[in-house]
């Protein structure tokens, strides 16, 4: 099975939480928490190490191809284009690689694509108010990704037809994991943004030139993708 060295990394920080019984890693850090909360809960139902972590990426991989139908549907108010574009999506040979890969953007994905199904309605009721608050957050707790898109939220919420009460809320609760998050690392560690600071590191001392050459970025996903396509009798 061919895997990233950074799923691995994933899996063992998993299998560490899980000896702990950290369900919650509040300590700080490069990586955000909410995703491990979930593996070690995984792991805790069914204790497999290579099966387990696999298994909940496939099932959220699965699922974002549903979540992308509504979502496509919600936007383009048409059942043929979100179909098209979810049946795209299911066949994307980038999709299908991460599939089998324990990385965390497969669930990242399926948590951001709910919130703007909800983001997209033009009034939302409570139920669907809590719904959102409770997806967006989620995808704040997986991948950094999702805190820089929060000007594009709040573009959206400002745009639908909600009273400016049900507006002010979402916006600032859109913002509760990130402020969350920032106020466990000053707490931890001293310094609220150390988990930027540990990633910029991080990342300079692991600098590859060669990671700047498209053809050479090209050429290393050619050569993981092309054997998810050969079957061998």
């Amino acid at each position: 099975m061919i895997a990233e060295g950074d799923a691995y990394s994933r899996v063992n920080e998993t299998i560490k939480q899980k000896d702990l019984n950290i369900y919650f890693n509040k300590y700080g850090g490069a990586w955000l928490p909410l995703y491990f909360s979930m593996m070690v809960s995984a792991l805790s139902l069914l204790n497999n190490s290579h099966i387990t972590p696999r298994l909940i990426t496939l099932v959220f991989s699965l699922s974002s191809c549903a979540a992308l139908y509504f979502y496509t549907k919600e936007y383009t108010k048409d059942k043929i284009i979100a179909l098209l574009s979810s049946f795209i999506y299911l066949i994307f040979p980038l999709r299908l690689f991460l599939s089998t890969q324990t990385l965390s953007e497969t669930i990242f994905i399926f948590f951001l694509l709910v919130s703007f199904t909800f983001l997209l309605k033009e009034k939302l009721n409570t139920y669907e108010l809590i719904l959102t608050l409770l997806f967006v957050n989620i995808a704040h707790g997986i991948r950094y990704e999702s805190w820089i898109i929060l000007p594009l939220i709040w573009i959206i919420v400002l745009s639908r037809k909600n009273s400016y009460k049900v507006k002010s809320l979402l916006i600032f609760s859109s913002t509760l994991f990130p402020l969350y998050w920032l106020y466990l690392n000053q707490i931890y560690t001293g310094n609220y943004l150390t988990f930027f600071n540990v990633k910029y590191e991080v990342a300079q001392s692991n600098k590859i030139s060669q990671y700047s050459n498209f053809y050479l970025s090209y050429k290393a996903w050619r050569d993981k993708l092309i054997p998810l396509f050969q079957f061998h009798l």
